[in-house]
């Protein structure tokens, strides 16, 4: 188990690694969309990119909060204790990912309703969905022991780089490759990747005994609490591509849904240093060391903020031009959607590390009755602002709710982290090895 006096060390090497797969895997993704756009009928693309986002639905039902759970729990234990409480959390979501992918997988293929083809495409989700479920558990697994490399190889991002050249293979030998083949790859390439990590794991786990079933029902009622989080941000980050392809044209929804990946992406930093930022802050308060955990997730909000500012500057000044080239001139109209859903990637970005502060401090339920009140007010503003104004209405509406999500965490996190104008400072904060001796602390 990791020390907490390496906290610091053990977040810049996970930060470090987790950029690097992001910032490949952000450009493999972005080829994905472009290599779908360009080589699927329009229909087929809507589908796909709908399909897309269902992979990051599908884990969280899965999961059902098992990752959150498992970085918070598996760090304190040790021996055989950790080895079986993380075999009853692999249990638990190979038990719930069956159940639940074929309903994500189903509404995922709305726009194919009536196509012979459907109950195929279902079924290759369904298992691609099954398949990411259990690698993105163990790579939060890992994230929660300390192997940074074996966790960062188990992302989806990593996944993306390997699937995107076969894709590309499947465009260039087929003159017009079907959504069928296209996801016989990402099938391929999910099993393939699930074996190889489960291989890594299987120091860290028990063989399934009788009594050890008994204890699955303890993992699922703490998975049940936390699954709200992770399903509250999929509904904000990416349940809008699958109103858009309910609501518009084949066309309006590929747009739709090829600004709105675009635009998730302007949030990967947020997530990669959250990710890399909670085990460490979750042993830190565990050790007593409260104070600079506060003052850690504090510097991460002030530099993630300052950094997703100017991405968004940045898509501002280009992004018409990088449309117009990668998808075609008819999505160069797309800016003014694109830097909407991208603006609530700042709130985001300033308030998201309300949310580990929460799982760290054991405010759960708070967080959940936050989550539950802030959709309740943010999903009709969306769902109006589709059906009166169109693809820019839903824009609008999504990127409202991704400023109002983590805003009210932040008031339910009553002292927790908000980012300061001082990024020089928050950036030594990182950097130091001991955050204990920075900012004048004893």
């Amino acid at each position: 188990m990791v020390e907490p006096q390496g906290s610091t060390a053990e977040f810049r090497s996970s930060f470090a690694w987790r950029s690097a797969a992001a910032a490949t895997g952000l450009v493999a993704t972005l080829l994905t969309t472009v290599v779908a756009v360009r080589g699927l009928a329009h229909v087929d693309a809507a589908v796909f990119l709908a399909i897309l986002a269902g992979l990051m639905l599908g884990p969280m039902f899965g999961k059902l909060g098992l990752g959150q759970n498992v970085i918070r729990t598996a760090g304190s234990l040790a021996g055989l204790e950790r080895r079986r409480s993380i075999s009853a959390h692999l249990q638990v979501a190979l038990l719930l990912s069956v159940a639940t992918s074929p309903l994500v997988a189903f509404v995922s293929t709305l726009g194919l309703v009536g196509r012979p083809d459907r109950a195929v495409v279902v079924l290759l989700t369904s298992v691609i969905l099954v398949a990411e479920s259990m690698r993105m558990l163990l790579s939060d697994v890992f994230a929660a022991v300390g192997d940074v490399r074996a966790s960062v190889a188990s992302t989806h991002h990593v996944r993306t780089l390997v699937v995107l050249p076969a894709l590309i293979a499947v465009v260039l030998l087929v003159e017009r490759p079907t959504l069928t083949e296209v996801l016989s790859v990402y099938t391929v390439v999910a099993i393939v990747l699930l074996v190889l990590a489960t291989v890594r794991a299987r120091r860290l786990l028990v063989q399934p005994r009788r009594q050890a079933w008994a204890g699955l029902s303890t993992t699922i009622l703490a998975g049940l609490v936390l699954v709200v989080l992770d399903a509250s941000f999929f509904v904000v980050g990416r349940g809008d591509v699958w109103l858009a392809s309910a609501l518009f044209t084949p066309f309006d929804a590929t747009r739709y849904g090829t600004v709105s990946m675009l635009a998730f992406q302007v949030t990967v930093l947020q997530g990669l240093v959250s990710l890399a930022i909670t085990p460490v802050a979750a042993r830190m308060w565990a050790a007593g060391r409260r104070a600079e955990v506060v003052r850690l997730l504090t510097a991460a909000a002030t530099v993630t903020t300052a950094a997703t500012v100017a991405i968004v500057l940045a898509l501002a000044a280009a992004g018409s031009t990088f449309l117009s080239l990668a998808y075609g001139k008819d999505f160069a109209s797309s800016l003014p959607m694109l830097l909407v859903l991208a603006a609530g990637s700042i709130g985001q970005a300033a308030l998201g590390f309300s949310v580990p502060y929460l799982l760290i401090t054991g405010m759960v339920r708070r967080a959940v009755v936050a989550c539950v009140i802030a959709l309740a007010i943010a999903l009709p503003v969306a769902a109006v602002g589709a059906l009166w104004f169109g693809p820019i209405g839903l824009a609008a509406g999504s990127a409202f709710a991704s400023l109002l999500l983590p805003a009210a965490q932040t008031v339910v996190a009553h002292g927790g982290p908000l980012p300061s104008w001082d990024v020089r400072r928050a950036l030594g904060t990182l950097r130091h090895r001991d955050p204990s001796t920075v900012d004048g602390a004893a």
